[in-house]
């Protein structure tokens, strides 16, 4: 039997609709409402392998739970660049990592009109908008899904003029001004960078600029933070120019080679007032990494952001399929939670790493406390001194007031991002359930071949609730959310 991470980097066609999944014990009678997923599925086309994990053509899935049941649905995201691949056999638009052949008249029309280079694969991200479904990834708009079938119905289309090139794929719910926030960038041919922080409104399609920074560089933001009153950009030394952005389809050049590591820089934060606009900053501190904020909340005049945290962005090759599917490609670059201060009197800022003994990425919290203070964070992991080419073996929780961690690791198993639930009527923080999409490599009994389960844990104890065993392997998804019923 294999219990080799590698199984999920192989590509999954298979869809199946509204399929019941047997589980190992009934899930919680409260746990009623939808958990909706996305990855990339597609690793291949007939040209060849995709370069990078970032780059694989989508796929949904989507769990739906009642009475103490789950049943089960996914489907391949039509985007235009999954389409365009099928009847081409090859990629016809820009991924993260991979570029499509272009003749010297197509790139010039692409350098012309820079919108035409992506197709819009949203393999990263789901956001719950006028109804329907939103795949997304690091660029405006997304394939609309029905949130019943999966079936693709549509493409986002805002209703504004903001344009803009880039935008995050974490998008933040805020609960109590009604909206979503995200932060979008805008490359004009004239040669500005300007960072647009913006809300849309719950039944809206709009975007609402809340400032408009001009930047001499462009970082990479797969995210950023909020708290109950201020929207946080932190500046990452991973930078790109306006000429590299300007000439990536004229050189050929994937739009992940556009940034370049520069430490001495440092990273910049910038803290705009939600309400006002306000801008305090930039303040600057020591260059870091990361992909993803955890929360954020005010502690009187200082304002506290958790952030995962990587030494410098060796991460972006090791998630290369070249490098993941070698031996030793498992030993990923260690990142761990950092949790920064901000003195917004002073301008100041420092911070105090969680050193727990193990790598910690995909932070989730009970979603009622974000924005707020929160003393339990979870996320996945692997320890720092684990056997090599280890990949990410378990699911960790760390206590913030209390210091310490623990950890759910079973033998063989590679877990995806745990997504928390809040129990209705629970009165703490990890009161609810984790559920994680779990590559078995090892299978569920002697003789049987490896899969994915749904697992769902307590989130106080990290112990086992249930599992449901899905018809296949999953490939390795990135993010999710869960909609209550």
């Amino acid at each position: 039997m294999s219990t080799d991470f590698r199984i999920g980097f192989q590509s999954l066609t298979e869809q199946v609709r509204d399929v019941r999944l047997e589980t190992s014990r009934p899930v919680p009678e409260w746990l009623g409402g939808t958990l909706i997923r996305v990855g990339g599925a597609i690793l291949e086309t007939d040209a060849g392998p995709l370069a990078h994990w970032f780059d694989g053509y989508a796929m949904a899935h989507r769990f739906q739970f009642a009475g103490g049941s789950v049943r089960y649905t996914n489907g391949i995201v039509q985007s235009p660049a999954y389409t365009a691949m099928c009847q081409a056999g090859r990629p016809r638009y820009n991924e993260f990592m991979t570029v499509p052949y272009r003749s010297l008249w197509e790139r010039f029309l692409v350098t012309l009109r820079p919108a035409t280079a992506s197709g819009h694969n949203g393999l990263v991200n789901v956001l719950d908008l006028d109804g329907t479904i939103v795949t997304q990834t690091e660029e405006p708009g997304g394939p609309r899904l029905d949130p019943t079938t999966l079936d693709t119905i549509g493409f986002l289309a805002y209703r504004d003029d903001l344009g803009g090139l880039i935008d995050t794929a974490h998008p933040v719910r805020d609960h109590r001004r009604r909206c979503v926030w995200n932060l979008l960038t805008q490359v004009s041919m004239l040669g500005s960078l300007h960072y647009v922080p913006y809300r849309i409104d719950d039944g809206s399609l709009a975007r609402r600029p809340l400032a408009r920074y001009k930047t001499d560089r462009v970082a990479y933001m797969h995210s950023f933070g909020t708290s109950d009153n201020y929207f946080v950009i932190a500046e990452w030394p991973f930078v790109a120019s306006f000429f590299r952005l300007a000439t990536m389809a004229l050189t050929g050049r994937p739009y992940g080679r556009n940034y370049e590591w520069k430490p001495e820089i440092g990273t910049r934060f910038l803290v705009f007032h939600k309400d006002s606009g306000e801008l305090i900053g930039p303040i600057e501190t020591d260059a870091a990494f990361s992909f993803h904020h955890a929360n954020a909340y005010e502690d009187g005049t200082d304002l506290i952001i958790d952030v995962a945290v990587y030494a410098d962005v060796q991460i972006v090759d090791a998630l290369q399929f070249s490098s993941l599917r070698r031996p030793g490609g498992g030993d990923l670059p260690f990142s761990w939670l950092r949790r920064y201060r901000i003195d917004l009197r002073n301008r100041r800022v420092t911070h105090t790493d969680v050193d727990n003994g193990a790598m910690y990425e995909m932070p989730q919290l009970n979603p009622q406390r974000r924005g707020l203070p929160c003393q339990q964070l979870y996320g996945y992991s692997f320890p720092r001194s684990g056997p090599s080419d280890q990949f990410i073996n378990q699911i960790i929780k760390i206590d913030l007031q209390a210091e310490k961690s623990v950890t759910w690791h079973e033998e063989g198993s590679f877990p995806g991002e745990p997504v928390f639930v809040h129990r209705p009527g629970g009165e703490r923080d990890d009161d609810g359930v984790l559920l994680s999409v779990v590559l078995n490599g090892q299978g569920s009994s002697e003789g049987s071949q490896p899969r994915s389960e749904l697992v769902v844990l307590d989130a106080r104890t990290l112990e086992e609730l249930s599992r449901a065993p899905l018809p296949f392997v999953v490939p390795y998804e990135f993010h999710g959310q869960f909609y209550p019923a």
